[in-house]
């Protein structure tokens, strides 16, 4: 008598399973809810240092040395220095309380630059830690190490110690974008898709207008780090009661707690149960990783996945051939290669103009606060302009057009008055907010010309060459104010205008299917890419290349 052996997948498809739930109600929007607030937490701890380290009018008291020049001057050459707050908007800084002037002030462009440094160790860590220990887990990491951290620079008396729980922080600010992002596009079907970008990107927009109005009232900079970190609070409570995402439950085999997160899904949404999907999904749950309890052995058990000791994915042939390809690989293939370094460049115009922008309040002159809020205001009108010509317009025409309006509103700037407060702010808004549609193009630009087989690699390496070249930009500042006045703004533009010229180079996405293989995407974009099936496809790509 022939043994009957359980299937060790489920009969059922996640997609079968989640759909049954309810595709789009109260329970996916009170997690894109989640999203939105751990992006506008983010982004509230990302700004308050542009207040603490707000530039300060300074000199020293001591006769001998008043007609030295305070920034040629090494700090122990005077026993008094005096801070004039009343030119500024602020009545606090760390410039202050850790002497950074006079031939220290550059420690202050080091402490912007360990921003985009801790960004590019995130994004090295992030992913990696996300796909092992699942998202929600990730976010609550970070708001714990964010809480702890920023107690830390509260607390701190040596700069050394300060700008090592910053660094931490913005490790952890690069935990929640990845968290953030992927979390809410497993969450969504892909009708609803596209739109999660820009929802969260807006989240992080009115994140920088609190930032402003929190920082107009909290004048003193420690009590604002100490306000910016304790609101985590609330986050850290929220994630813990927080369902993990479904998907990513599903795809490690962890389908108890998967079963577990769509009753509560079906629950919210008020969707009809579906007697076959349940009896399978009950199948299921006796299949893959048991549940486990929050414990100490769960901890450790997270651990172990995250070092590799134990594999969460136990992954099938056909996962481990999809997951065979690399960046690297795309160097093989002439025109893929092409694409991937100028793809490349638009991460870091995007990234530089962006941060540029957001940071350049003492850059444009304007009062801090007003300046800020607007920033923010911007990048938030900016996602519902972007959300709207992502549906209508091609992704070639959106980056160069919108790149183009960012560098002409920054070149704007040179030929208009300092004291021209309104014009100024207008040309940083309209720069602001079309930065922020090119920044969101990046993504999904991206994610639309390279093939599936490193997709997430490609966006990964734009943002980590947009990270790495990020470091230079609390540098920039210094073409303006030691070579000439107006060369920050060239530059920016510059860059701006050279990469609109290099974006035209790229192939249209919109409307075309996806490349999934390194030959598909090789031949992407050309006249016959939609009717070549990929094994012609295989021996066209084979016959260029020993060509």
């Amino acid at each position: 008598m022939t043994e009957l052996t359980r299937p060790s997948t489920p009969v059922v498809t996640f997609n079968e399973a989640f759909s049954s739930c309810g595709n789009f109600g109260l329970w996916q929007v009170t997690m894109i809810g989640l999203c939105s607030l751990v992006m506008a937490d983010a982004a509230m701890f990302v700004m308050w240092p542009t207040f603490a380290r707000a530039p300060v009018p300074y000199y020293c008291s001591d006769v001998a040395n008043s007609s030295a020049s305070e920034h040629q001057m090494r700090v122990e050459d005077c026993e008094s220095w005096v801070f004039n707050y009343s030119a500024t908007d602020i009545e606090s800084s760390m410039r202050e309380d850790f002497l950074l002037i006079a031939d220290d002030e550059f420690w202050v462009k080091h402490h912007a630059s360990t921003y985009f440094l801790g960004l590019v160790l995130g994004s090295v860590l992030g992913g990696h830690i996300s796909d092992r220990i699942g998202r929600i887990k990730l976010v609550r990491v970070a708001f714990a190490a964010q809480i702890v951290s920023g107690i830390g620079v509260y607390l701190a008396q040596d700069f050394a110690i300060s700008i090592i729980c910053w660094f931490l922080i913005c490790v952890t600010i690069m935990f929640c974008f990845v968290s953030a992002f992927t979390y809410s596009s497993e969450i969504l079907p892909a009708k609803y898709r596209h739109i999660s970008p820009f929802v969260i990107s807006g989240a992080f927009g009115f994140g920088i207008m609190l930032s402003a109005l929190l920082s107009f009232y909290v004048r003193e900079w420690r009590m604002l780090a100490l306000a910016t970190t304790l609101k985590s609070l609330l986050g850290l409570a929220l994630s813990i009661v927080a369902h993990e995402s479904p998907r990513w439950l599903w795809t490690v085999r962890r389908y108890e707690e998967c079963s577990v997160v769509l009753s509560q899904v079906r629950r919210f949404n008020g969707a009809e149960t579906k007697e076959n999907i349940i009896s399978h999904l009950k199948d299921a749950s006796k299949l893959g990783r048991p549940q486990i309890s929050f414990s100490i052995s769960s901890v450790i058990h997270d651990i172990k996945d995250l070092i590799g000791v134990s594999s969460p994915t136990a992954d099938s042939d056909e996962q481990c051939q999809v997951q065979s390809a690399n960046i690297t690989d795309v160097f093989g293939y002439r025109r893929l290669s092409f694409r991937l370094v100028v793809i490349s460049t638009t991460w870091i115009a995007a990234n530089t103009l962006y941060y540029g922008l957001l940071f350049g309040a003492s850059l444009f002159n304007q009062p801090l606060y007003v300046y800020v809020f607007i920033q923010g205001m911007a990048s938030t009108v900016g996602c519902v302009i972007g959300g709207v010509c992502m549906t209508w317009v091609g992704r070639k025409w959106i980056m160069a057009g919108f790149l183009f309006l960012t560098g002409s509103s920054v070149l704007g700037a040179v030929f208009v008055s300092e004291t021209s407060h309104t014009i100024i702010l207008t040309l940083a808004f309209v720069g602001k907010f079309s930065i922020q549609i090119v920044f969101a193009t990046c993504y999904l630009w991206t994610a639309e010309m390279m093939p599936t087989v490193i997709r997430s690699s490609a966006i990964g390496f734009g943002s980590m060459i947009a990270r790495i070249t990020g470091l230079a930009i609390p540098y920039y500042t210094i073409l303006s104010a030691e070579i000439w006045e107006p060369l920050t703004f060239i530059t920016y533009a510059g860059i701006a205008y050279i990469v609109t010229l290099l974006a035209l180079l790229l192939p249209e996405t919109r409307g075309h299917a996806l490349p999934d293989t390194l030959e598909e995407g090789e031949l992407f974009g050309t006249p016959g890419y939609n009717k070549k099936p990929t094994v012609i496809m295989h021996e066209l790509i084979t016959a260029e290349i020993a060509a």
